[in-house]
């Protein structure tokens, strides 16, 4: 089965550094296959005969605390469930070339409380739109994701799970390569 996953939060403002080429030769020690990865922050695509995606979260979490001595949240999704996530997205008509980078794609680690995602409305700024999925969030920001006050802190706190985010344009790309690829 073809998977992508997420890292959370490594390669930003100078801390928490991890190459690229030592994070696919990781994946490949513990039984991934046709890994690779996509941009310096923590995208890598790979093939697994584990069809528990829990599974390989918490051994591919371990491995890299072992490697890299601090935690690093991974947030794992299939081929299927990233194809999924672009059809559903409910804004309509984005213009890859402007508007690729404004819109956001929040991803959880886990399905949370709807009430509780809907409560999350309250931080967006004026122009923002959330629509929540059912373990993503979709942002809309007009301004940029760099200025909204929804980071993947405060969700990670208000919904007790983890989360990382990627733009639009990147989601699209990972999507593309996960079909192409395989």
């Amino acid at each position: 089965m073809k998977y992508i996953s997420m890292l959370r939060g490594i390669n930003v403002g100078g801390r928490r550094i991890v190459r690229m080429d030592e994070l696919k030769a990781l994946y490949i020690s513990i039984g991934m296959k046709n890994v690779s990865t996509y941009i310096q922050s923590g995208n890598v695509l790979f093939e697994s005969d584990s069809l528990k995606t829990e599974d390989l979260k918490s051994s591919t979490e371990r491995s890299l605390e072992d490697k890299f001595g601090f935690r690093i949240s991974v947030i794992i999704r299939t081929a299927d469930e990233m194809e999924n996530i672009i059809v559903q997205c409910p804004f309509d008509n984005i213009d890859m070339k402007n508007d690729g980078s404004k819109i956001a794609l929040i991803f959880l680690s886990s399905v949370s409380d709807q009430n509780i995602l809907l409560e999350l409305k309250n931080y967006i700024k004026p122009g923002e739109k959330l629509i929540p999925g059912l373990r993503e969030i979709y942002l809309s920001c007009p301004e940029g994701f760099g200025k909204t006050k929804l980071t993947n802190q405060l969700v990670e706190q208000r919904l007790n799970v983890a989360a990382t985010s990627r733009n639009w344009r990147s989601v699209n790309k990972m999507n593309e390569l996960l079909i192409n690829k395989f």
